[in-house]
């Protein structure tokens, strides 16, 4: 037979036992009560999104226009108005192209920010934007100067290419009005 010690860390360990199953209970019937909630609240706002689309015409039936090819990029743009040396608007007038970078003369139009440069400057690049770019292109480049030689900043996400008259298009597909662009400017100054 147990003696009373033995007896009572017996009934101890037992109601321990108990009192974490009651606790994994609670916890159980918390998480199902809680999902099924949450289904109530879900369902509405899927069903209510549907019809309100609905109302819309679908992008599959109007795509959007594109006219310059898209691709996936990480980063940020705002980098690039903030530490900049150089944001001009310009056109390309040719691009020659070598194995590992790719070589812009632009024709100058206006300076965004920075300070004086010529009518007509080279600057290099990364290869992977000759595929966006042909000569007579419209621009709004981002550059930065080292040993006298001008450098896309960031290389495709140093370039916006005129996607409208006035309207230019970055690498993630955002769009800049040219007043966009000076308030970024200004704003990251």
């Amino acid at each position: 037979m147990k003696n009373d010690a033995e007896f009572l860390k017996g009934v101890y360990a037992k109601a321990e036992a108990l009192s974490k199953e009651k606790e994994k209970y609670k916890y159980n019937k918390y998480i199902k009560y809680s999902s099924v909630a949450a289904l109530f609240i879900l369902i509405p706002i899927l069903l209510l999104q549907n019809i309100i689309n609905n109302n819309e015409p679908s992008p599959i039936e109007q795509p959007s226009p594109i006219s310059q090819p898209r691709t996936t990029s990480f980063g940020n743009i705002d980098y690039s108005f903030s530490n900049a040396e150089y944001i001009l608007k310009g056109s390309v007038v040719s691009k020659t192209s070598d194995d590992d970078y790719v070589e812009l003369k632009l024709s100058i139009d206006e300076k965004l920010f920075g300070n004086d440069i010529n009518n007509e400057i080279i600057a290099y690049g990364s290869k992977e934007i000759v595929n966006f770019l042909s000569d007579g292109t419209d621009v709004v480049v981002f550059l930065y100067e080292q040993d006298g030689d001008y450098f896309i900043f960031n290389d495709s996400e140093g370039i916006l290419i005129e996607h409208l008259p006035n309207t230019y298009i970055d690498i993630f597909g955002n769009e800049y009005s040219i007043e966009d662009i000076t308030k970024n400017i200004d704003r990251s100054r």
